[in-house]
């Protein structure tokens, strides 16, 4: 099977297992996910957004940072990957890389089985230069240090590369759907944050 054939949840299984070093930095994961281009690493850099697990404080930011980088490939249409060395050398314990991709795996398996090619108008170059400016507004708010903000966004996100990697044009309209209602949850969740901290401020 060719590299262009095979399965996005194959290629996280082959990570999963041959990743073996304590840290695993982000070049090399961009190694292993080069071979379907940006939308795979759009896709990628969204799990953790998807996945309630723990994570350290400041990594949403460095995630929708990772995301944005790919994101403006895809908008020039860039055919080799690349990534800036300060982010290149940023890294994750292997113990929450496996953790994220023993939730996130079954749930593409899951997705895998019901994609196919439909819907074409969403998947040709204009709606690849579509979903880009989508993505780069919703890592704007996935950088926002609110807790649950980061989780619609990262759906949406996941959608929509996906959607292109599989030519499916209907999931790509889903995700674009989610990341009207993930801007309205933000503004809500902006506003009432604010709402908060003036009654803490002025009881």
């Amino acid at each position: 099977m060719s590299d262009s054939e095979r399965k996005v949840s194959e290629i996280l299984r082959d990570i999963k297992s041959q990743r073996t070093e304590d840290l695993v930095s982000f070049k090399s994961l961009t190694d292993d996910l080069h071979e379907k281009g940006m939308p795979l690493l759009m896709a990628f850099f969204s799990i953790p957004m998807c996945i309630p697990i723990p994570y350290p404080p400041g990594f949403s930011t460095l995630v929708a940072i990772s995301i944005t980088v790919f994101t403006l490939q895809l908008l020039k249409q860039r055919e080799s990957v690349w990534i800036p060395g300060w982010l290149a050398s940023k890294s994750m314990p292997r113990a929450t890389l496996v953790k994220m991709l023993d939730r996130a795996i079954p749930k593409l398996e899951w997705m895998e089985k019901r994609f196919m090619e439909r819907w074409y108008y969403f998947c040709n170059a204009r709606s690849e230069i579509s979903v880009s400016y989508i993505t780069l507004f919703l890592c704007i708010i996935i950088a926002i240090p609110l807790p649950g903000i980061h989780f619609f966004p990262g759906w949406s996100i996941m959608l929509m590369a996906l959607g292109l990697l599989n030519r499916d044009g209907k999931v790509v309209a889903i995700g674009m759907g989610l990341s009207l209602f993930s801007v309205a949850f933000a503004v809500g969740e902006v506003l009432l944050g604010k709402t908060l901290i003036l009654a803490i401020m002025h009881p």
